[in-house]
């Protein structure tokens, strides 16, 4: 290899690295916490399940324990998918909070959202996942933040094996992508897990929405439609409006909620967004390769430092170097991991069979 193609090698892969760095750090940095005189008083907390008996006490747990401010009303609905377990009787059971169930008439989860939005009395919704953990000071943290037709709040995955460390890392990046995006007032992404949005934008925009005939997606495609209406989106990614949950643990559990997620992303396809994952995909790869001719040329060393630095420095601040070694750790092999997953990820056809249609 010649003296030109390295530096041409080293000059890309750098100069890439160190632009999504910025825009990242940026994305992040910019979040401004000021009171306004138009903010958040009422909200109904819409929660959907499907046979979440193994999994939603945790939540159960964090919702009594969350402290509520006297300016701020508060309702729990939670919307039964037509469970074949006893997650309901759980619920009864567990929270002392005051709540309601109501049970699903159409399947799927935008339906239980859809029939959760027309159960609310209070003027924003806020979408949970069953299997997330609520901060106590979350309610605290939201009133804070002012009036916007959706907030888009983090959502951390949380890791118990190595599967679950490197399903957290490319979770960090999508996080972080997130947030880098919404600074420029163009986001690309947000979480149904913890989403705030208000209830009279969403009954404005759903005639217009064109994806009844997708399985998931309740969160992009509102994001989108609210966009396309020139509706206002925030986004924050304070720890204490942070909602917990587990990573896959498994590769199978890995691929088919990755795959999930990127079936819904090909109804809301545009330049930015095909641009992007080309990038994402030369850079995996492009390391991939590094590492294949690393034996034959030492060279190669530099930009896969640079690239390592790069991930590790946003990563850690991104975190606060909060389990800084444990991160390191996972990112060095994602270094390797990423490109092969990203093509298992690409052949693979797996079946959604937690929220389905039918």
């Amino acid at each position: 290899m010649s003296l030109l193609s390295i530096l041409v090698v080293l000059v890309s892969m750098y100069f890439v690295q160190h632009v999504l760095g910025v825009i990242v750090l940026l994305g992040y940095f910019d979040q401004k916490q000021i009171r306004a005189e138009q903010g958040i008083y009422d909200v109904s907390v819409i929660i959907p399940f499907r046979d979440e008996a193994l999994r939603i006490e945790p939540l159960l747990e964090s919702i009594d324990q969350l402290e509520i401010p006297a300016s701020l009303e508060v309702e729990f609905i939670f919307v039964d998918d037509h469970s074949s377990d006893h997650s309901a009787q759980i619920v009864r059971n567990k929270l002392k909070t005051t709540f309601r169930i109501v049970q699903a008439k159409s399947k799927g989860k935008k339906a239980a959202i859809k029939l959760g939005v027309e159960e609310a009395s209070h003027s924003y919704i806020i979408t949970w996942d069953a299997d997330v953990v609520i901060p106590n000071k979350y309610f605290v943290q939201l009133i804070q933040y002012p009036s916007a037709d959706m907030l888009i709040l983090p959502v951390k995955m949380e890791s118990n094996n190595l599967m679950g460390g490197l399903a957290s890392i490319e979770f960090y990046w999508l996080q972080m992508l997130t947030y880098a995006s919404a600074k420029w007032q163009s986001p690309l992404l947000c979480n149904g897990a913890n989403l705030v949005f208000k209830k009279k934008t969403f009954d404005h925009v759903m005639p217009f929405r064109k994806d009844e005939d997708q399985v998931s997606g309740d969160d992009i495609f509102l994001m989108n439609a609210i966009l396309k209406d020139n509706g206002y989106v925030r986004a924050y990614c304070s720890k204490n409006v942070q909602v917990n949950t587990l990573a896959p643990s498994s590769f199978k559990e890995l691929i088919a909620q990755r795959k999930r997620w990127a079936g819904k992303m090909k109804s809301l396809l545009d330049i930015r967004s095909i641009l992007l994952g080309l990038l994402m995909i030369c850079l995996s790869f492009g390391t991939l390769v590094s590492l294949m001719l690393l034996p034959f040329e030492w060279l190669f060393i530099i930009p896969l430092g640079m690239k390592l630095f790069n991930e590790l420095l946003v990563l850690l601040i991104y975190t606060k170097g909060r389990q800084a070694l444990k991160q390191i750790f996972f990112v060095i092999i994602h270094q390797v991991w990423h490109p092969l997953y990203l093509l298992v990820l690409f052949f693979s056809r797996p079946k959604d069979v937690k929220w389905r249609l039918e």
